[in-house]
């Protein structure tokens, strides 16, 4: 099979709407490999990061962070997961599938613009390449949960940006519970 022919398979698996059971397969593994994805490379990274100027924005950031209560941290992570599921999820994917989703030939481009956001996901976390490898991997699982769960329809949108803002959310307040 060409490279093509496996670029149009993975379209017609993303179109074919996850419901019921199927649904939480795909929500549950993507956040399972996402999970066993950032434990891996957070450990393996930690070393190399280490070695490196760390980011003094983001640490300065989650030292404040630290210092909050669950109950005061908690509201934030909710509104900045859902900020970053807008502008790095829910709109360039819902306009891709609108530019691109009406023409089987155009759907791979719909990939290109998750592909592209991810990585930009990344680089909002932390100016080192190390986030860019930790969250621009995990980023673009949400994107492939989002086209999934939306089917690659405009019609299922609202409904694939809930699930990976959930997502999202549970991630955050996971991790805060870990930190704390």
């Amino acid at each position: 099979m060409s490279d093509n022919g496996h670029i149009h398979s993975i379209i017609g698996w993303l179109q074919e709407r996850p419901v019921g059971r199927a649904y939480w397969k795909v929500v549950g593994g993507a956040f399972a490999l996402d999970t066993v994805w950032e434990i891996c490379v957070a450990l393996i990274g930690l070393r190399f990061f280490e070695l490196h100027e760390p980011d003094r924005t983001g640490q300065a950031f989650a030292e404040w962070l630290g210092q909050l209560a669950f109950w005061q941290t908690s509201p934030l992570l909710i509104a900045g997961s859902f900020v970053e599921e807008v502008f790095f999820r829910f709109l360039p994917l819902a306009i891709a599938i609108v530019i691109f989703g009406r023409n089987a030939t155009m759907r791979p481009y719909i990939l290109v613009v998750a592909i592209l956001f991810s990585v930009l996901f990344g680089f909002a976390h932390g100016a080192h390449p190390f986030f860019l490898f930790l969250q621009g991997v995990g980023g673009f699982v949400y994107c492939i949960v989002f086209l999934k769960v939306s089917g690659m329809s405009t019609q299922y949108v609202m409904r694939a940006f809930l699930t990976v803002w959930m997502m999202h959310v549970a991630w955050n307040i996971g991790i805060l519970g870990l930190s704390a």
